[in-house]
C-alpha cells in the first residue's frame, strides 16, 4: 500500500473496506490525513466515496 505507518494503513484499509474500494497507492500521501494523524489540533477528518474514488477532508 505504500506506507509504513500502521495508523495510515489502518484508516485507509478501513475506509476502502467500508466503500467496498481499493485504496490507491498514491492515497498514502494524503495531506488531510497525514494532518489528522500528526497534528495535535485536528480533531476531524472526513473519507466520502465520489464514484470510484475515496476523498479524504479535514472539514
Amino acid at each position: 500500500m505504500g506506507t509504513d505507518d500502521p495508523r495510515k494503513l489502518f484508516i485507509l484499509t478501513t475506509a476502502g473496506n467500508y466503500f467496498s474500494l481499493d485504496t490507491p497507492a498514491s492515497l498514502s500521501t494524503c495531506h488531510p490525513l497525514d494532518n489528522f494523524l500528526d497534528d495535535g489540533n485536528e480533531f476531524l477528518l472526513t473519507v466520502t466515496r465520489n464514484k470510484d474514488k475515496l476523498q479524504f477532508s479535514n472539514k
